[in-house]
């Protein structure tokens, strides 16, 4: 059984969840792989942009089906017993890319954010915007000069 926590101050690990083969274990309380009903996943990993105009971490939240959920921080979640890795572009521990690939081998369903779909959206209407003030400025310097 794998467990993942925070470390606090340096010193105190307080264990956030348990994994195992069956499922996970969350606040003393057992919940199987189907129980989870998604996984939120604020991750960037092929968008510069978003990293650079949200600023913060990357995070998962894990929604289970008696409506609590789990919130983990890609940067500090780390495993019990191993030496916390974090890596240099990606800002996410080695433990919180286990988690998630062990979330997605088992089925979870995992979603972006709101916020990076909002995002996302934003970005495209601004190019569009910019690619007709672009025709616009084009079509005026042919009307004044031909």
């Amino acid at each position: 059984m794998a467990t993942y926590g925070h470390r606090h101050l340096g010193f105190f690990f307080r264990p956030v969840v348990d994994m195992d083969d069956h499922g996970l274990r969350f606040e003393g309380r057992e919940y199987s792989w189907n129980t989870i009903e998604k996984v939120e996943l604020r991750d960037f990993p092929f968008d510069p942009m978003l990293r650079f105009a949200t600023p913060g971490y990357p995070w998962a939240t894990v929604y289970l089906s008696d409506g609590k959920s789990i919130r983990l921080n890609g940067r500090a979640l780390e495993k019990r017993g191993e030496k916390p890795k974090v890596g240099f572009f990606s800002s996410k521990s080695n433990a919180f890319q286990e988690l998630i690939a062990a979330l997605r081998a088992h089925g979870a369903t995992i979603t972006p954010s709101a916020g990076e779909i909002a995002l996302q959206f934003v970005k495209l209407i601004a190019v569009a915007l910019l690619g007709i003030l672009f025709i616009f400025v084009i079509i005026n310097y042919f009307d004044k000069n031909l």
